[in-house]
């Protein structure tokens, strides 16, 4: 399954060290980006790539013309990246247009396992389904597995891995994020072993 979203020229290899590294995003403070004396800059939008609160925001970034820049993941308090994903890099061209290849950033808020009971009771609680992928050791090609989960929009549940027949996964408990009515967000795959 591709996780892939791209928006515009995807950048065809990660840059390491390239730049300065920055991470600036709706309400976050912005970390400078590396002095350049007389580099012209330009302010980078990336409509809808964080979603978070039960909403999808826009990355902004300050990044200078003529050069391929790494960024790194946003970071909230009390959030978790369900993708532990990164931005990568962006290149702003002489001409001023903008290249890059991403993820979305799904960010769930962190919830005690008391906290996700008292959630699922709440009158506001959505049951959200979806399928995780997985294989076997003897099937490398991914199969999917049912689950539903209950709680608020914008928080991350734990659940125990889902049952396969003949089968037990070698993750005992699964990350989900509630996204909404029908929608859980879990995009990882999943090592299953025979019984």
């Amino acid at each position: 399954m591709s996780k892939k979203w791209l928006a515009g020229l995807a950048v065809g290899t990660a840059l390491t060290g390239a730049g300065a590294v920055v991470g600036v995003v709706s309400d976050q403070v912005s970390q400078p980006v590396t002095a350049q004396a007389a580099t012209k800059i330009k302010k980078v939008v990336i409509k809808k790539l964080i979603w978070k609160d039960g909403k999808w925001h826009d990355f902004k970034v300050t990044l200078p013309y003529g050069k391929t820049t790494a960024v790194k993941t946003p970071k909230y308090k009390g959030y978790k990246d369900m993708e532990d994903s990164t931005i990568g890099a962006i290149t702003v061209f002489k001409d001023g247009s903008v290249g890059y290849g991403t993820n979305p950033f799904v960010f769930m808020k962190v919830i005690s396992a008391k906290q996700q009971a008292k959630n699922a009771k709440s009158k506001k609680a959505v049951t959200a389904k979806g399928s995780l992928a997985y294989y076997t050791t003897s099937n490398l090609h991914e199969k999917y597995v049912k689950y539903t989960v209950k709680g608020l929009v914008g928080t991350m549940v734990k659940i125990k891995a889902p049952k396969v027949k003949g089968y037990k996964s070698k993750t005992k408990t699964i990350n989900i994020g509630i996204m909404g009515k029908n929608k859980g967000w879990n995009y990882n795959m999943y090592h299953y072993v025979k019984k």
